[in-house]
């Protein structure tokens, strides 16, 4: 089964959000606004992600972890961060896509509200000094 239109305009955005940012994991809601999707906030809607999932072309962060690093981490965050499989990144660049420069606007400036440098909990209050000297 081929990805429709609009699935093969999500799998080149998150080629071109991990090739521009080096990140392997995106939001729905970033994709959204590269896509230029409607409806809600400018969000990938959930089917669409689903079905691309299906189709073995995408994969959540936690999805792409082993099982037992699945079974041993508690945390969901994990959970609602996308990206493209190796047979979803062939895909993507088989898409004959032209980018407008809004778009490549949006890729470009996109970002994810994460750190940097993940920090544990305890951390945050250090106000951005590392206790352990070897980190400065």
């Amino acid at each position: 089964m081929k990805p429709t239109l609009h699935q093969q305009r999500v799998l080149a955005a998150l080629l071109a959000l991990e090739q521009e940012h080096q990140c392997r994991w995106w939001s729905r809601h970033a994709i959204g606004n590269v896509v230029g999707a409607g409806g809600y906030h400018a969000t990938i809607q959930n089917v669409a992600m689903r079905a691309l999932k299906r189709l073995g072309l995408v994969q959540t962060e936690r999805s792409a972890w082993p099982p037992e690093v699945r079974d041993a981490v508690r945390c969901g965050c994990a959970c609602f961060y996308w990206g493209l499989t190796e047979r979803g990144r062939q895909a993507a660049r088989d898409v004959p896509f032209h980018w407008t420069p809004s778009a490549i606007g949006k890729v470009n400036s996109a970002v994810e509200a994460r750190p940097q440098r993940p920090r544990d909990e305890d951390e945050w209050f250090s106000y951005g000094k590392p206790e352990n000297p070897a980190e400065q």
